[in-house]
């Protein structure tokens, strides 16, 4: 394997690790701001659940997002991993 593939695949593991822990850190606080109530009555019925709203596709989390989450996301913005990653890549240097 590439030495240059090898460190690019080392660093990126390294930034998803921190991105998983930026995950958990954002849904506890979504989930204490909206009082536990983040999807709505049809998503529950549908089995999808608050964190997935916090990992999946952004235009699936707005259409099952209680009102309450959405203000959230209008104070805290919802996570996303490519400005994450490039945010993350930018504080140790890169470019």
């Amino acid at each position: 394997m590439s030495v240059i593939f090898q460190s690019a695949a080392a660093m990126w593991s390294e930034m998803k690790l921190d991105f998983n822990a930026h995950i958990e850190h954002a849904y506890a606080q979504a989930e204490i701001a909206t009082n536990g109530c983040m999807v709505t009555a049809e998503a529950r019925r549908r089995g999808i659940t608050g964190y997935e709203l916090m990992t999946g596709p952004s235009a699936r989390a707005y259409r099952w997002a209680t009102d309450e989450l959405k203000d959230h996301w209008d104070a805290t913005p919802r996570p996303d991993l490519a400005q994450f990653e490039l945010d993350w890549f930018m504080s140790r240097g890169g470019l």
